[in-house]
């Protein structure tokens, strides 16, 4: 009797994504794991186009410097949680010294 009831529980654990929530939901979640996993293995890198400016400092302050030769330097890892921040910097660097990629 309790082995009946183990897997009747185990089924309907296993099938609970399909029936209690709707399939868009599970499309988000899955997609949204699936970009935290991507976005572990980020890097970001800034070229030679660096003018000092020291904007990317100022808004991702975890993840890039600035050097001895007042160029932005990347000294922080990319990660899923600051991966929106890092993005931020990319954008907002006025040469596009900043290149972020898988």
């Amino acid at each position: 009797m309790a082995i009946v009831v183990i897997l009747c529980w185990v089924t309907a654990l296993t099938r609970m994504p399909y029936t209690v929530f709707k399939r868009q939901k599970i499309q988000d979640w899955t997609s949204h794991y699936f970009e935290i996993r991507r976005n572990e293995n980020m890097k970001a890198r800034v070229n030679e186009n660096c003018i000092g400016c020291g904007l990317c400092v100022g808004i991702a302050e975890t993840v890039f410097q600035m050097n001895d030769e007042d160029k932005a330097e990347v000294f922080g890892e990319v990660t899923a949680e600051n991966l929106d921040v890092v993005q931020e910097a990319a954008d907002s660097c006025p040469v596009s010294a900043i290149e972020v990629e898988e």
